[in-house]
């Protein structure tokens, strides 16, 4: 049968070149390395893989010896998108001739990645990123830019200058679905640190995000992208404008 993982890359200042990919047959079960590939493909069919598969995944840079933090434990699946190859068939009246199953589903992939990247959220359930660094700005609070924050599972910064980290706790950290993160130093005075210094790439964050299904304009605006790839449609285009406009993130102003 087989499985397709995908996860998000690693920040692009890391010096991470690789990445491990682990899998157990449970949740809580004993993770075994099954494959070793390069940083710049997030996306690994497992052969083996079985809908009950759990896996994880770490990065590695070869040349400090380094490894990041695990993933979240997550599932892989069959196929991605937001939408089925019967709903194309069906909406779009596509017959068999005409597109085969395997071109429609490569063509639902597209327009999901699109939908994901014009409205700045994803659907696809949660999602783990380790170790993302952000630019500090002197606040007691940031902006990771993304929508539908769940929690973070890791969160270290440094000062200006410095090349250590000071481990945060997370629950010291109040957390926004809008995707910003606050130091609760009224909550918890014992706070590591009293503010996220000002300094470029001096906040190391892991965290979870993501809405565990798309909505019905989620599935429209896929089916329009879609559509819209088969054949472009200036009135199709106005309707997908709207749609994004309605769906698409727009990150807090922070004062």
């Amino acid at each position: 049968m087989g499985q397709t993982l995908e996860w998000d890359k690693p920040d692009p200042e890391s010096s991470y070149n690789e990445v491990y990919i682990y899998r157990a047959t449970s949740e809580a079960g004993v993770y075994t390395n099954i494959a070793v590939q390069a940083v710049t493909d997030n996306t690994y069919f497992d052969i083996n893989g079985v809908p009950s598969s759990w896996y994880k995944i770490r990065f590695y840079d070869s040349a400090q010896v380094i490894f990041s933090d695990y993933s979240l434990p997550m599932q892989a699946g069959d196929s991605e998108g937001y939408i089925t190859v019967a709903d194309v068939r069906d909406q779009l009246k596509i017959d068999e001739p005409e597109w085969a199953d395997e071109q429609i589903q490569k063509m639902i992939n597209n327009a999901t990645k699109a939908v994901d990247d014009a409205t700045g959220r994803t659907w696809m359930g949660a999602q783990s990123v380790s170790n993302e660094y952000f630019d500090g700005q002197g606040k007691l609070f940031f902006d990771t830019g993304h929508a539908d924050l769940q929690s973070i599972t890791a969160l270290a910064v440094r000062t200006e200058g410095s090349s250590t980290f000071t481990t945060v706790t997370t629950s010291y950290v109040h957390v926004y679905d809008d995707g910003r993160i606050q130091l609760d130093l009224e909550a918890f005075p014992g706070c590591e640190v009293s503010v996220f210094p000002l300094g470029f790439k001096n906040i190391r964050l892991s965290y979870v995000y993501g809405v565990n299904s798309p909505t019905e304009d989620v599935r429209m605006l896929t089916l329009l992208m879609l559509a819209q790839m088969i054949q472009i449609d200036p009135q199709r285009k106005e309707m997908i404008d709207s749609l994004v406009d309605k769906l698409k993130f727009n990150s807090p102003s922070m004062v």
